[in-house]
Protein backbone atom coordinates (compact mmCIF):
# COMPACT_ATOMS: atom_id res chain seq x y z
CA UNK A 1 0.00 0.00 0.00
CA UNK A 2 1.35 3.43 -0.91
CA UNK A 3 0.06 6.94 -0.44
CA UNK A 4 -1.32 8.87 -3.38
CA UNK A 5 1.87 10.93 -3.48
CA UNK A 6 4.12 7.87 -3.57
CA UNK A 7 6.07 9.06 -0.51
CA UNK A 8 6.10 5.61 1.05
CA UNK A 9 7.81 2.50 -0.18
CA UNK A 10 5.35 0.36 1.71
CA UNK A 11 3.09 0.16 4.71
CA UNK A 12 2.79 -3.14 6.54
CA UNK A 13 1.18 -4.56 9.67
CA UNK A 14 3.36 -5.05 12.71
CA UNK A 15 1.92 -7.35 15.35
CA UNK A 16 -1.75 -7.19 16.30
CA UNK A 17 -2.41 -3.46 16.50
CA UNK A 18 0.31 -1.57 14.67
CA UNK A 19 1.50 -0.59 11.21
CA UNK A 20 4.95 0.46 10.04
CA UNK A 21 5.33 3.09 7.31
CA UNK A 22 8.56 3.00 5.29
CA UNK A 23 9.46 6.08 3.21
CA UNK A 24 10.78 5.73 -0.33
CA UNK A 25 14.05 7.30 0.78
CA UNK A 26 16.46 6.23 3.49
CA UNK A 27 16.67 9.33 5.67
CA UNK A 28 19.34 10.25 8.19
CA UNK A 29 17.25 12.51 10.39
CA UNK A 30 18.60 14.58 13.27
CA UNK A 31 16.21 13.39 15.94
CA UNK A 32 16.47 16.35 18.34
CA UNK A 33 15.70 18.76 15.53
CA UNK A 34 12.76 16.60 14.41
CA UNK A 35 11.34 16.59 17.95
CA UNK A 36 11.68 20.38 18.14
CA UNK A 37 10.06 20.90 14.71
CA UNK A 38 7.17 18.58 15.56
CA UNK A 39 6.59 20.38 18.89
CA UNK A 40 6.69 23.74 17.13
CA UNK A 41 4.15 22.34 14.65
CA UNK A 42 1.75 21.58 17.50
CA UNK A 43 2.43 17.89 17.97
CA UNK A 44 3.11 16.15 21.27
CA UNK A 45 6.64 14.94 20.49
CA UNK A 46 9.29 13.67 22.91
CA UNK A 47 12.87 12.79 22.09
CA UNK A 48 13.51 9.33 23.51
CA UNK A 49 17.13 8.39 22.91
CA UNK A 50 17.45 7.56 19.22
CA UNK A 51 13.74 7.94 18.43
CA UNK A 52 11.00 10.54 18.69
CA UNK A 53 7.70 9.47 20.26
CA UNK A 54 4.68 11.35 18.92
CA UNK A 55 1.12 11.31 20.25
CA UNK A 56 -1.66 12.60 18.03
CA UNK A 57 -5.27 11.83 17.14
CA UNK A 58 -5.44 8.72 19.35
CA UNK A 59 -2.24 7.22 17.92
CA UNK A 60 1.23 6.88 19.39
CA UNK A 61 3.99 6.88 16.79
CA UNK A 62 7.70 6.23 16.96
CA UNK A 63 9.87 8.01 14.39
CA UNK A 64 13.26 6.44 13.63
CA UNK A 65 16.32 8.15 12.15
CA UNK A 66 15.74 6.45 8.77
CA UNK A 67 12.22 7.91 8.55
CA UNK A 68 10.47 4.66 9.42
CA UNK A 69 7.35 5.37 11.47
CA UNK A 70 5.65 2.84 13.75
CA UNK A 71 1.99 3.72 14.42
CA UNK A 72 -0.02 2.14 17.31
CA UNK A 73 -2.78 1.33 17.98
CA UNK A 74 -3.61 1.14 14.32
CA UNK A 75 -5.87 -1.27 12.48
CA UNK A 76 -5.51 -0.02 8.90
CA UNK A 77 -2.78 1.05 6.53
CA UNK A 78 -4.81 4.08 5.51
CA UNK A 79 -4.81 5.34 9.13
CA UNK A 80 -1.04 4.81 9.29
CA UNK A 81 -0.60 6.77 6.05
CA UNK A 82 -2.70 9.65 7.39
CA UNK A 83 -0.54 9.80 10.53
CA UNK A 84 2.66 9.61 8.47
CA UNK A 85 1.41 12.33 6.10
CA UNK A 86 0.74 14.60 9.11
CA UNK A 87 4.15 13.94 10.67
CA UNK A 88 6.12 14.39 7.43
CA UNK A 89 4.13 17.48 6.48
CA UNK A 90 5.20 19.17 9.72
CA UNK A 91 8.80 17.97 9.34
CA UNK A 92 8.90 19.31 5.77
CA UNK A 93 8.13 22.79 7.08
CA UNK A 94 11.71 23.03 8.40
CA UNK A 95 14.34 23.80 5.74
CA UNK A 96 17.12 21.72 7.32
CA UNK A 97 14.93 18.68 7.85
CA UNK A 98 13.46 19.03 4.35
CA UNK A 99 16.96 19.26 2.85
CA UNK A 100 18.09 16.10 4.65
CA UNK A 101 14.92 14.35 3.42
CA UNK A 102 15.49 15.51 -0.17
CA UNK A 103 19.18 14.56 -0.08
CA UNK A 104 18.41 11.03 1.15
CA UNK A 105 19.18 8.01 -0.96
CA UNK A 106 16.16 6.51 -2.69
CA UNK A 107 15.44 2.89 -1.81
CA UNK A 108 13.82 0.76 -4.49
Amino acid sequence: MTSERGRYRYVKPCGHDAFVVYPTRLYNLEMKRCADVLKKGGMDAVLSGITVNIRMKGFTSTLYRTGRLLVVPCSSGSDAIRVADSVFSVLSSDRKVLKSMNDAEEVL
